[in-house]
């Protein structure tokens, strides 16, 4: 399944004000915030391993159906793994994330 703004909503944890603005001008409609989001209605939410990695748990209790996206340094394996563990969908590096941040956010079906 593919990312459609028309009917889904995307929120991103993001401090980084450069990344902010990559991904607000792939994703418009995007929701940046500073804290796990307290709606459950957020379809996707991608989130900046490098300063919230420690909210992936809590985003997948509140989220519980969104396709969670990790991005973070290439070198921080732990980190990548960690997320995953604790409910990120899909864990790449900085890099290749917004290399193609709408292939990022595509589901296996």
């Amino acid at each position: 399944m593919l990312y459609n703004s028309d009917e889904q909503k995307i929120v991103a944890l993001v401090r980084d004000l450069l990344d902010a603005s990559q991904l607000q001008i792939v994703f418009p409609k995007i929701e940046i915030i500073n804290n796990a989001p307290s709606s459950a209605l957020a379809d996707f939410v991608i989130v900046n391993l490098e300063e919230f990695s420690d909210l992936i748990g809590e985003v997948r209790r509140l989220v519980p159906h969104a396709f969670i996206v990790g991005y973070g340094p290439h070198g921080e394996t732990e980190e990548a793994k960690k997320a995953a563990q604790t409910g990120a969908d899909r864990v790449l590096p900085r890099s290749r994330f917004f290399r193609d941040p709408l292939s990022a956010l595509a589901r296996a079906t």
